[in-house]
């Protein structure tokens, strides 16, 4: 086939039946199920103690079900060649296609599940600790307004680095995106992971509970937010990683 050396397609002929496209679809299943799981457990837990709906709860609803978009999302690039060898896709043009409309949707979906995730728990804080806390509310201000920038800039990133947007499935690829983009805004989702976490830290510790509670409740705090990055992040980045032992792969 045309751009193709005659090693490259005897070796991808002869691995034709590798597929990676199973693991994604195993990692995607296992994280999404959890984070449903939570969901339902969290809202099972607000009716049985009668506890009002909170905004923080509609926030998560709408994470959730955007996760559930990245999870449907991941499933179609799957089922179109993702994880197969680039000689095995091609053999269907329309594969390429239909991988960069679900990227981009899978983006899009990514995008929201993050942010809305973020603004979650910043609602949840600024329930249970700005009322006694300027310093705190101020904190969470300041870093819904930071993660709302973050995701209109990802965004905005999706739909301008390929012009016309059918670039990104079509021919000719007239994508030009500079290659400080993604790892810049990688970084700066990373700042707002770790200053929400860091957030609630001071105020447990002036708690009047005992040093293993609190350090207990710290924990908590950092293994729910870093579980929830972790479940979210690691479904796009798997589709965009190569295999570590051949380069060929989509």
């Amino acid at each position: 086939m045309e751009g193709f050396t005659p090693e490259e397609i005897a070796y991808e002929t002869s691995h034709q039946n590798e597929d990676r496209g199973g693991l994604l679809i195993a990692i995607s299943s296992v994280f999404t199920a959890a984070a449903v799981l939570c969901f339902i457990i969290r809202i099972v837990a607000r009716r049985i103690s009668q506890s009002r709906i909170n905004l923080d709860d509609y926030l998560s609803l709408g994470a959730t079900i955007s996760l559930i978009g990245v999870y449907t999302s991941a499933l179609l690039t799957a089922k179109y060649g993702i994880g197969k060898h680039v000689l095995i896709v091609a053999q269907d043009p329309e594969n390429f296609v239909n991988i960069g409309k679900s990227t981009i949707v899978l983006g899009i979906f990514y995008t929201l599940s993050m942010t809305l995730g973020k603004l979650s728990v910043l609602a949840f804080l600024n329930r249970i600790f700005s009322p006694s806390n300027r310093a705190i509310q101020i904190g969470v201000w300041i870093f819904s307004i930071y993660t709302i920038a973050w995701a209109i800039a990802q965004l905005l990133v999706y739909f301008l680095e390929c012009r016309p947007l059918s670039s990104n499935w079509g021919v000719p690829y007239q994508c030009v995106p500079p290659t400080w983009v993604w790892p810049t805004l990688g970084i700066l989702n990373i700042v707002s992971d770790v200053g929400i976490l860091v957030l609630p830290q001071l105020k447990i510790m002036r708690l009047h509970f005992s040093l293993p509670k609190k350090i207990g409740l710290c924990f908590v705090f950092m293994i729910g937010g870093l579980a929830t990055g972790v479940s979210i992040a690691r479904i796009p980045l798997f589709i965009n990683a190569n295999g570590a032992d051949s380069v060929d792969f989509t």
